[in-house]
């Protein structure tokens, strides 16, 4: 008997796409079955992606070229023939921040500032970086392969210091 793979435990992949075709994209893979999930933020018009030119697509090895040759990809991020995993936790981060509602930024290469957990509010249990904002604060997580960061705007009082790399969600 064989054992069928459940979506949830398949790896999450970075898939760099042309510019402004994020969602367009995204759409495709999911009609081929994907599980494909695309930060957005509000934006003037409509929704913006949170990192633009990418996504993120749960897939098997054996399925890597139905995802390259799909309108507007242009490729898995990693080494060439390799591509790397993003982890279930990066991708679980992110998740709660736009969920979360709060006002979101994107950003490449945030300052890297005190490791911070958060104690309270609907991020709770989250750990990142806090970046300097004339705002307030701001947590930074990152989603290192892509070499990027997400960035929100937070109430001082919900963090405490952290000595922990791990985000927990």
């Amino acid at each position: 008997m064989i054992a069928e793979i459940q979506p949830q435990s398949l790896p999450w992949y970075a898939v760099q796409t042309r510019a402004r075709w994020e969602q367009p994209s995204a759409k495709l893979l999911a009609e081929k079955g994907y599980e494909v999930f695309c930060p957005t933020r509000p934006g003037r018009r409509s929704s913006e992606p949170l990192f633009p030119s990418y996504l993120f697509c749960r897939s098997t090895n054996a399925r890597f070229g139905l995802i390259v040759t799909t309108p507007g990809v242009l490729r898995l991020l990693g080494r060439p023939g390799h591509p790397e995993s993003v982890p279930d936790a990066e991708i679980a981060s992110v998740r709660r921040i736009v969920a979360a509602g709060l006002p979101v930024e994107g950003g490449v290469g945030l300052t890297v500032g005190s490791r911070v957990r958060i104690s309270r509010g609907p991020l709770s249990g989250l750990v990142g970086q806090i970046v300097g904002s004339s705002g307030g604060q701001r947590l930074a997580l990152s989603i290192n392969l892509l070499q990027r960061s997400v960035s929100v705007l937070l109430d001082p009082s919900w963090l405490q210091p952290s000595s922990s790399p791990d985000s927990v969600n």
